[in-house]
């Protein structure tokens, strides 16, 4: 059995539909330093950008379910637009979202780079050990898709880094993490279908830090171009068994991104 196909269906509880309510107010209706992405635009990041450009927000139900926030950031003086698109879905302990960089100015940006959708640090893990799941995804071997299970100490001072091999996106490792620590955890999903990133390690407060992205992103934007991240979807689970955290994270895939006939 892969990652995403384990064992039986599991209902939401109101603790896990509770932690995901907390942790989408906490990072995206609060101000932009709450923001769980970073970027660096023209050498300077976005925990020094953000704050000073106009921050414009947007809040829509599209469809039963799901609620859509749009946060959009401007950068006056060179016209450089961010727009960051979350939906969180009222059924799942779930929240995805993804950044949108457009420029809207006149001339070439400065240098876009370093972009992380996720840059953020999960405190809920503090003082506790953190067990990262992940598949090695296709190795055209024995070995393909088989489990995995990394562990973090609090005062460990590893990093783990994973990253496909080629711009395949599940050769080598598989773009899905399940993160447990004492009492729950979150499980990830990376959407891209290139060349993406993550790295996992211990902040100095113990607390997880977790990174995700494309790799290797450094451009300019000409006038009127757009480019956007890879997708990061988060499901959040509270108990002690980390296949919750599996159950929960393949529900949310079926009800909501698995393509049905007709629609």
């Amino acid at each position: 059995a892969t990652f995403l196909l384990q064992s039986a269906a599991a209902s939401p509880t109101s603790v896990e539909l509770r932690l995901r309510r907390h942790w989408v107010a906490q990072h995206f209706d609060g101000k932009a330093a709450t923001f769980p992405f970073t970027f660096t635009y023209g050498g300077r990041s976005a925990a020094e950008l953000l704050p000073t450009w106009k921050l414009e927000r947007e809040r829509t139900k599209p469809q039963p379910g799901q609620v859509v926030r749009k946060l959009t950031c401007m950068d006056p003086a060179t016209g450089l637009r961010v727009r960051c698109e979350v939906t969180e879905y009222d059924d799942f302990p779930a929240v995805e979202w993804v950044l949108h960089f457009e420029n809207r100015g006149t001339q070439d940006t400065p240098i876009l780079e370093k972009i992380l959708p996720l840059a953020v640090e999960l405190k809920a893990a503090a003082e506790s050990s953190v067990v990262v799941h992940h598949s090695v995804g296709e190795k055209n071997s024995a070995q393909s898709f088989a489990p995995v299970e990394d562990l973090l100490a609090p005062q460990s001072t590893n990093t783990l880094v994973f990253a496909p091999i080629g711009g395949r996106s599940s050769d080598g490792v598989m773009p899905f993490f399940n993160l447990a620590w004492r009492g729950g955890g979150a499980a990830l999903a990376v959407g891209w279908s290139g060349q993406w990133e993550a790295h996992f390690r211990r902040s100095p407060a113990g607390a997880l830090a977790a990174q995700a992205g494309q790799q290797l992103v450094h451009c300019t934007l000409h006038p009127g171009e757009s480019i956007r991240t890879p997708r990061i979807l988060l499901v959040f689970w509270a108990g002690s068994e980390p296949i919750r955290g599996n159950n929960l994270l393949r529900q949310v895939l079926m009800a909501h991104y698995m393509p049905r006939r007709n629609g």
